[in-house]
This record gives C-alpha cells, sequence and structure tokens, in this order.
C-alpha cells in the first residue's frame, strides 16, 4: 500500500489539501460536510461540575480531484496526468482531510449549561 501524508511545508485553502505520494506533492480538492456537536456543561450549587465542550464531526468527505501535480522540494509543477490516485490512496486522503478538519476548525457554538441546586 501505498503511504500518503500531508506536506506540512505548502499552504492550504478551504476546500483543498496538499499531500506527498511516493515523493510527488498533490493539490486535492474536495467536498467536505460536517457539523458541530457537543455536550452540555453543569454546575451544582453555583460551582462547575461537569464542564461542557464542543467538537466538529466530519459527516462526509467526497469529489477528490487531482487539481496539480508538483514537487514538493521545488515547487515545480510536473504534467497533470503524471499522477493518480486509487481507491486505497483515497481512503488514506480522506482520513487525512478528516484529521485536518476535527484537528484546526474551531466550533462557532459555546456549549450550553444547566444550574443545578445543592
Amino acid at each position: 500500500m501505498t503511504h500518503i501524508t500531508i506536506d506540512t511545508q505548502a499552504d492550504s485553502d478551504d476546500g483543498c489539501i496538499y499531500v506527498i505520494k511516493d515523493g510527488i506533492g498533490m493539490e486535492v480538492k474536495f467536498d467536505a460536510d460536517y457539523h458541530e456537536d457537543g455536550e452540555r456543561g453543569e454546575y451544582w450549587g453555583g460551582h462547575l461540575a461537569v464542564e461542557g465542550d464542543s467538537w466538529v464531526e466530519i459527516d462526509s468527505v467526497s469529489n477528490l480531484q487531482i487539481t496539480r501535480v508538483y514537487d514538493p522540494e521545488t515547487d515545480d509543477d510536473f504534467a497533470l496526468g503524471s499522477v493518480s490516485i486509487n481507491d486505497a490512496d483515497k481512503v488514506q486522503i480522506i482520513k487525512i482531510i478528516e484529521g485536518v478538519i476535527c484537528d484546526y476548525i474551531e466550533p462557532q457554538h459555546k456549549p450550553a449549561y444547566d444550574h443545578y441546586a445543592a
């Protein structure tokens, strides 16, 4: 199985990710659907008993398309058709995308709190 990693040196835009496969860099555009989830926090007798938390969950990642092929060391472009991704590659790339979304997209909503008397 081919090993695919994220290109940490490349700048990233929304809707695309830069990965390296067999020493060749690829800009891969994608569509992703995700939502925020969370759990309420609890205050008991005026004291925080359980802290609330929010996070992002992935619903789907689809429409992977290679839009650029390049040398990651020199940033020189290669012919667009010089690299392809198979189904096993897609699985790896989707896992990388999911990791990036979950690690770097901050939830917009703060968790609500319930207050209980002691």
